[in-house]
């Protein structure tokens, strides 16, 4: 089902017949010697989430992520980070959204309209939400020491 339908009137909320996994990952994780774990994202990925004003800890998370995997953490452990985000994300649209019902000014969007900066949050939340892993959590990357 479509994320983002609302933004094509008269589009139909599903993208696809059926659920599937992408044959990349299926390849990967199919293969002799080949990957045990694949990171993917579920639903369209927004560059908006990381040229977003606010999008500096966005980036945060795929650098902490990296970092925790080169030092040997666990896939499942590691993406700890982007559940992380999603929570301050969510966080934050709720924030914004009391905000605007009980008609507040945010100190935050002196130079961003309200409706642009709620965009923002809502986009960026979203995607956050959608990094998943196929295959096992456990597994470690084979880095040399």
């Amino acid at each position: 089902m479509d994320d983002f339908g609302h933004l094509t009137p008269g589009a139909q909320a599903q993208i696809a017949p059926r659920p599937f996994v992408a044959a990349l990952p299926k390849a990967l994780l199919g293969r002799p010697n080949g990957a045990l774990a694949v990171i993917g994202h579920v639903e369209r990925a927004w560059t908006y989430s990381f040229l977003w004003g606010q999008a500096g800890r966005q980036l945060d998370v795929f650098e902490s992520m990296i970092s925790s995997l080169l030092r040997r953490g666990r896939i499942g452990a590691s993406m700890e980070w982007f559940n992380t985000r999603y929570a301050e994300l969510s966080s934050d649209l709720t924030a914004a959204i009391g905000d605007r019902r009980a008609e507040r000014v945010r100190p935050d969007t002196e130079t961003l309209s309200e409706d642009l900066e709620l965009a923002g949050i809502w986009t960026a939340n979203n995607d956050a939400r959608s990094y998943i892993v196929l295959g096992d959590p456990a597994v470690r990357l084979a880095v040399g020491s």
